[in-house]
């Protein structure tokens, strides 16, 4: 296999989901439970080491109430450094109505942010990136749901009444108007270790809905203050520590994450790309659990055991995918903005020659995202379509999405893929998998309809092939992209590949 149809494997995107779906259910357990404002500092540990610190902070004026947060934290993909930086800010009434909040991602070069104004005709959602600002009018959540310093408040009054279980529901700002439930139980009283002592504390579990199968834990001083909070994310533990600002602001060496996330098999795979059918056993360790894979035109699950499944790769005999309303296949989103000038005109030039056979015109645009992204990076976080029509940079993820773009610009519904990919050589390994992300199109081949796998990452010989291992798949709406992917962040470090047979 030449290197130039070398598969680029990437940052696990199921991190960034994990962890930007699970700090959503922070701000209640970082601001703690005492009564009135508050500024706090974590530090922020990965796997022990330092990649970066934690603020969360709240003022009181007048009637208003606004609840802050903010983080930053660098992590390494083999000798590349990539930075994240997240910040949000909701203002509310002291009586728990909603005024607005405001959300800031920066995992690109180009940050997006997203505003949220509740007025009398519904909520108003601002979304801005690159210079290029969008706006609609959606109507406001159902009641029920808690703003954060309700939610706060809430959550005290039930630890005062010794509550067994405390459930609540807020919003996700990042995520437009979706609506998260947190269940917290399990407390325990004990003790919180700090950077330099120990803390009396109770300890307290907590999941949240759009990444159920992640379970965060806390220590709660006897101030009210949560001291101490562990993200476990697979064989990976995110850690956040409350100290002082100089403390948290001191910046260590960036813990590198990809190259421990490979997955060495128990044989390596002889000429991968032309690999067309394959039979793989996915397990975790005793004590996880498999997330629910999907079934796609071309692959299929067999659940063995809660931790262990057969999966199985057939590009051969592809089968129909199921009905679906393809709407959201079709849409414009944060990540997909179909109206951008650029992209509209990456799509019309892509497909000059192309013709009108919708199967023709989705490799062509295949084609087109390999060309048209220059530079191979792996120093992007997680780009959306219209930074990476204009940087024409990066690595796997930033291939899947503007191809993804592309597609709907073309009316062609389609949607991401997380997941494994086999390379014979990467970041000085030999015979892995690495985590990855690629892109599937709605189409119609042979009168039915398909999931039709393509690669972007790959040269016009080889759009897919079947060292592929989908995980999880999203249509990078503004909903549920995130929780459509953090699922499977329990898979890293944990998961294991056993190689059943690769034919061609």
């Amino acid at each position: 296999m030449t290197t130039l149809n070398r598969p680029r494997p990437c940052l696990p995107r199921p991190f960034l989901a994990a962890l930007t779906t699970l700090l959503l259910a922070l701000p209640a357990l970082a601001s703690g439970l005492a009564l009135g404002d508050y500024d706090r500092w974590f530090v922020v540990l990965l796997d022990g080491q330092r990649c970066g610190w934690s603020h969360e902070w709240q003022v009181t004026e007048g009637d208003r109430i606004t609840t802050s947060s903010a983080m930053s934290m660098s992590i390494r993909r083999g000798p590349t450094e990539v930075k994240i930086d997240m910040e949000g800010e909701f203002i509310e009434t002291d009586r728990g109505v909603p005024i607005s909040s405001r959300s800031v991602q920066a995992i690109g070069s180009q940050p997006i942010v997203r505003e949220l104004i509740w007025t009398d005709d519904g909520v108003r959602v601002i979304t801005t990136q690159g210079g290029r600002e969008a706006q609609e009018v959606k109507p406001s959540p159902a009641e029920g749901w808690l703003t954060p310093a309700a939610a706060a408040e809430y959550v005290r009054a039930r630890l005062e009444a010794h509550a067994d279980e405390i459930r609540y529901q807020s919003l996700d700002p990042s995520e437009g108007l979706s609506l998260v439930s947190t269940t917290m139980s399990g407390f325990e009283p004990g003790s919180a270790t700090l950077l330099d002592r120990s803390v009396d504390a109770i300890r307290c579990d907590a999941v949240v809905s759009n990444a159920p199968n992640i379970v965060s834990r806390t220590w709660i001083d006897q101030d009210g203050r949560a001291v101490r909070t562990e993200i476990p994310l697979g064989g990976l533990s995110l850690t956040m520590v409350m100290t002082d600002q100089a403390t948290a602001m001191v910046r260590g060496q960036a813990p590198e994450l990809m190259v421990q996330t490979l997955i060495r098999p128990n044989r390596p795979i002889d000429q991968p790309r032309r690999a067309r059918t394959a039979s793989y056993l996915l397990t975790v360790t005793s004590e996880g659990t498999l997330p629910s894979l999907p079934t796609t035109s071309t692959q299929t699950v067999e659940l063995l055991e809660t931790n262990r499944a057969r999966v199985t790769v057939d590009m051969r005999s592809p089968s129909a995918a199921e009905v679906v309303d393809d709407t959201v296949f079709l849409a414009s989103s944060s990540l997909l903005d179909l109206d951008d000038p650029e992209l509209i005109a990456l799509t019309e030039r892509s497909l000059d020659r192309a013709g009108e056979d919708p199967v023709r015109r989705a490799e062509a645009l295949r084609r087109a995202v390999y060309r048209h992204i220059r530079n191979k990076s792996l120093g992007v976080g997680f780009a959306s379509a219209s930074e990476t029509c204009r940087s024409r940079a990066g690595d796997c993820s930033e291939h899947g999405v503007l191809l993804a773009a592309l597609l709907r610009v073309d009316g062609i519904p389609s949607r991401v893929v997380s997941g494994l990919v086999y390379a014979d050589q990467f970041l000085g390994q030999e015979g892995v998998f690495g985590f990855h992300m690629w892109t599937q199109a709605l189409l119609e081949v042979d009168g039915e309809p398909r999931w039709v796998d393509l690669d972007a990452t790959l040269t016009a010989s080889t759009p897919y092939d079947a060292t592929h291992i989908a995980l999880a798949v999203s249509a990078l709406d503004d909903g549920s992209s995130s929780s459509d992917m953090a699922a499977i962040a329990t898979l890293l470090g944990t998961l294991k590949v056993h190689v059943e047979r690769v034919g061609r």
